[in-house]
């Protein structure tokens, strides 16, 4: 029950937008359980339906590949984390090539400041900082958590390497499924029946003020057929 109402106060307002990427976000969500369940053929096969609404369905496949706890598995998520932020800090610096970049991919200009957003900061940090705290009692509660987390971490990279590409921005969708998982598991492995009903209450005012301040205040993806009193233009007020 707490899954679906952090997908549809975090994640259902996308879905009226970007249709065809959200099915194939929500295919490799669902071909997860076969990773889970080593039944890698079926895993594949579910990747290359994903594939066929939507390309960037193939950005999964590498935290597939490198999902474990073994050194590798974590030396090549740090290279690629690493890698991330450096193409971050690199285009926060010579930002004027990005923004041309970009103009190849939107055909707009942009405002050529792609420096470091702490707006971003202050929305992900509600969901991504519970999550790091509690991360070993989520691991704990279900070991298949150690994935998500993963997923959860790299959102937030995704997400402000969108700054410099809006590409890349779209990409952490793949990642954000996460959240679907993560807030309700947040409430689960609390030990206690009071610190349950603690987080449980967190998660539902963190969820419903991201909801009002993306969808109702922000309006973001113009998805909602109408103007709230944060958006409306008020003759003779600018």
């Amino acid at each position: 029950m707490m899954a679906v109402f952090v997908f549809l106060m975090l994640m259902f307002s996308t879905s009226l937008n970007i249709m065809r990427q959200m099915i194939a976000v929500a295919i490799v969500f669902y071909a997860t359980r076969y990773l889970f369940q080593h039944r890698y053929g079926m895993a594949a096969f579910w990747l290359f339906i994903a594939l066929m609404f939507h390309y960037s369905a193939l950005i999964i496949l590498p935290f597939w590949l490198f999902r474990g706890t073994q050194r590798y598995a974590r030396n090549v998520r740090i290279i690629m984390f690493s890698s991330m932020v450096l193409i971050f800090l690199l285009g926060s610096v010579f930002g004027s090539i990005f923004n041309s970049i970009r103009e190849l991919y939107t055909q707009d200009s942009g405002s050529g400041d792609i420096s470091l957003r702490i707006g971003l900061a202050l929305l992900r940090a509600p969901i991504i900082i519970p999550v790091i705290i509690f991360r070993k009692q989520l691991v704990a509660h279900d070991e298949r958590n150690y994935y998500w987390i993963i997923l959860a971490i790299f959102e937030v990279v995704f997400s402000y390497l969108g700054y410099i590409l809006d590409v890349l921005n779209r990409l952490s969708l793949y990642f954000a499924v996460s959240w679907i998982v993560l807030l309700p598991s947040l409430v689960r492995c609390m030990p206690t029946r009071a610190a349950q009903y603690r987080m449980g209450a967190y998660v539902i005012i963190v969820a419903a003020g991201l909801w009002i301040f993306n969808t109702a205040i922000s309006n973001f993806g113009d998805v909602l057929p109408y103007q709230t009193i944060f958006s409306a233009h008020l003759t003779g007020l600018k």
